[in-house]
């Protein structure tokens, strides 16, 4: 049986033309790749080789217990292009088929997404969270040409490493064999810093943007030496980050930031502290200021202020809201 477990790390980002894919056209399956960002595994390594190859996402699923997948790793992501439009009709829209091995429960082993469709790959509409094999309907979307997926795969026990949610295809069960319709012009873009409650979940925060905790596991990682590769964010800059913040993060140092977000087997208070840590050095790094609105409930649509959510969090004792409403601001632009 496959599994592995964690938030994201290593982010990978491909384009559509980078893969050697099996789309399947005017068909029902995904075509193409229009972004992937791999996480870790629960032991903080990266996900198998054979594991990361995000056109095995593409065309028809297999349903079988072959490694004919991608793994999306804690807190990864992947972004998929249609051909065919998804259509919305009646009953369910959408299909998204997972690789268990033995086709053990969702109880057992509980590998689940967040899904959003988008008919421009701008604006998203949240479709809901499954756990394996799932489907959803469209909403108030007419047509999709895109479906992301986030993993938020909960912690759970396992007899081996575990990886997130495995992605052998995704399926619009209304396609119709045709493409969207053409969408209208439009006269205007995601504006900066907007005031209102929007279908989407990429608001101009800041200055930068928001990052998953797995990129920040990654940043830390190198910049203690712990891992090899190349990071986004270099020691210095990370210092200077980290010197920005308050309570309970105050005065950390490299090492220190990188104990907080490499806990093993964590406790729902210290999954809070870590996703929470991530969300703070993304409002140092500039993707959000006090003011700005934030997603803080997984459904795309921005809803308090950041200044409002981070009290929720330094003040509330639900440490397990406290880590959604976190891993929610951290995923806005995944």
């Amino acid at each position: 049986m496959k599994k592995l477990f964690l938030f994201i790390g290593i982010v990978l980002l491909f384009s559509a033309s980078a893969f050697a894919a099996s789309p399947d056209g005017l068909g029902e399956w995904a075509d193409s790749i229009v972004n992937f960002s791999q996480g870790l595994r629960d032991d903080g390594s990266p996900v198998a080789l054979d594991r990361s190859d995000p056109s095995q996402a593409l065309g028809a699923a297999e349903f079988n217990d072959s490694v004919n997948f991608v793994a999306l790793g804690y807190g990864g992501s992947i972004v998929l292009k249609f051909v065919n439009g998804v259509f919305n009709d009646a009953g369910f829209d959408v299909e998204i088929v997972e690789t268990t091995f033995n086709n053990v429960s969702c109880a057992e082993y509980p590998e689940q997404i967040a899904v959003y469709a988008s008919e421009d790959g701008n604006n998203w509409q949240f479709l809901g969270n499954g756990c394996q094999d799932s489907k959803f309907e469209l909403g108030n979307i007419s047509c999709a040409t895109y479906i992301k997926l986030i993993d938020i795969t909960p912690a759970f026990t396992a007899d081996h490493i575990t990886d997130g949610f495995d992605v052998d295809g995704v399926r619009g069960l209304q396609s119709h064999r045709m493409s969207c319709p053409e969408l209208p012009p439009t006269n205007q873009t995601n504006t900066t810093n907007q005031t209102n409650t929007t279908n989407q979940t990429n608001v101009t925060n800041g200055t930068g943007a928001f990052k998953t905790i797995g990129f920040w596991k990654h940043q830390f990682a190198v910049a203690t030496g712990k891992n090899k590769g190349t990071a986004q964010i270099n020691s210095s800059t990370l210092l200077f980050l980290l010197g920005t913040l308050d309570n309970p993060y105050k005065n950390l140092t490299l090492t220190q930031g990188y104990d907080l977000l490499w806990i093993n087997k964590a406790a729902m208070k210290d999954r809070a502290k870590q996703q929470c840590f991530a969300t703070m050095l993304n409002f140092a790094n500039g993707a959000a200021t006090l003011t700005d609105l934030v997603d803080t409930n997984y459904d795309g649509i921005v809803d308090t202020t950041f200044a409002s959510a981070m009290n929720d969090f330094l003040n509330g004792t639900d440490y397990e809201n406290n880590k959604n409403i976190c891993d929610s601001i951290n995923n806005m632009n995944h």
